[in-house]
C-alpha cells in the first residue's frame, strides 16, 4: 500500500496501528480479578490480626488495586501497536510508550512471515528482548521476522501483524 506523498511529505509503504487483543484485554481483566482477590483476603487477614497491621493492609490494598486498576485502563484502553514503512525506515512503537524502534532499511537483511507464541517463545506480550531478538507485541500469533545488522551484530525483530504478507512487501528491495 504506497501512499505516495505531496511534495515534501514522507513517503509510507505501509503503515498499521493495533489495538490490544481481546484475549489480551481477558487475560488482564482475569489477572486483576486474582490480584483484587488476594488482596481482599491479605486485608481480611490483617483485620482479624488486629492492631497497627490493619492500617499498613488497608494502605497496601489501596494502592495494589489502584496499580492493577491502572495497568488495566492502560492496557485495553491505550495502547496501541504502530508500526510504519516509509522515508528508508522500519518505525515500531508500542504507543504511549517509548521509545519507538527505529531500523533503517538499508540495515534490513531480510523479512519473512511467521507465526509466533509470545508467552512460550519470549515470556509474555508487550516489548520483550531476549539474546539480540526483541518482540514487540499486543496480541496474535501471525507476525514478521526481520533480520538487521546493528552495530555490527545480527539482530531480530518480531513483530506481530495482521498483514504480514503487506509488511514483507514494503520491506523488501
Amino acid at each position: 500500500m504506497a501512499m505516495a506523498g505531496q511534495k515534501g511529505l514522507p513517503m509510507t509503504l505501509f503503515e498499521e496501528i493495533q489495538p490490544v487483543s481481546g484475549a489480551q484485554k481477558h487475560f488482564c481483566v482475569g489477572m486483576a480479578g486474582v490480584a483484587v482477590s488476594a488482596n481482599v483476603v491479605w486485608l481480611a487477614v490483617a483485620a482479624a490480626a488486629g492492631g497497627s497491621g490493619w492500617s499498613r493492609a488497608w494502605l497496601s490494598f489501596l494502592l495494589a488495586s489502584l496499580l492493577v486498576l491502572a495497568i488495566c485502563i492502560l492496557s485495553t484502553l491505550g495502547l496501541r501497536l504502530k508500526i510504519r514503512v516509509g522515508d528508508s525506515l522500519l518505525r515500531v512503537q508500542v504507543w504511549p510508550l517509548p521509545p519507538a524502534k527505529k531500523i533503517p532499511t538499508e540495515q534490513i537483511r531480510s523479512a519473512r512471515q511467521r507465526t509466533v507464541k509470545p508467552l512460550r517463545e519470549f515470556g509474555g506480550w508487550g516489548i520483550r528482548a531476549r539474546r539480540g531478538h526483541l518482540l514487540y507485541s499486543l496480541g496474535g500469533n501471525d507476525a514478521v521476522t526481520v533480520e538487521y545488522l546493528h552495530r555490527g551484530k545480527d539482530r531480530q525483530l518480531t513483530i506481530t501483524t495482521e498483514r504480514g504478507d503487506e509488511l514483507v512487501a514494503a520491506l523488501s528491495p
